[in-house]
């Protein structure tokens, strides 16, 4: 994960997805993470709408929606090695 947002980092979004799907998806998530924690801080009308974001993403269907996400990755990635067709990178 660290590989493919350091690849998107250096604007190279096929290496990002190639060395893991899903790191464009975190990077996004980081990134939303930080400013809306900086939003919050700032500005206290906001303040609302963001905790109702964050306790929107508390709900169990989106943990169980990025579990499944990230083990569906992980068995395509095994099927990539064990089949050698070479379209991640390790």
């Amino acid at each position: 994960m660290t590989r493919s947002i350091a690849c998107l980092w250096r604007g190279d979004p096929v290496g990002s997805v190639r060395y893991h799907p899903l790191g464009p998806f975190v990077a996004a998530g980081l990134l939303g993470t930080a400013f809306g924690a900086l939003i919050y801080r700032a500005c206290p009308p906001w303040r609302r709408r963001i905790a109702a974001v964050a306790a929107a993403l508390r709900r169990p269907a989106v943990s169980w929606t990025a579990a499944g996400a990230l083990i569906t990755i992980w068995l395509v990635r095994l099927m990539d090695l064990w089949f050698g067709w070479r379209v991640f990178r390790w």
